[in-house]
């Protein structure tokens, strides 16, 4: 596996990127749509073990 070295204006340049990208509204929807499903399936698995 190859480790890439960056400087710590490439690093900034990337966690600036990143963070943006976070931060748009598909990521959002994602997030929400895991959240929903990842409820679902708790009150699912407590109705079946409870």
């Amino acid at each position: 596996m190859e480790t890439l070295k960056l400087t710590v204006n490439e690093k900034d340049t990337l966690d600036s990127i990143l963070y943006y990208a976070s931060k748009s509204e598909q990521i959002k929807k994602g997030r929400r749509n895991s959240r929903l499903i990842f409820i679902g399936v708790i009150i699912l698995l407590s109705i079946f073990f409870f």
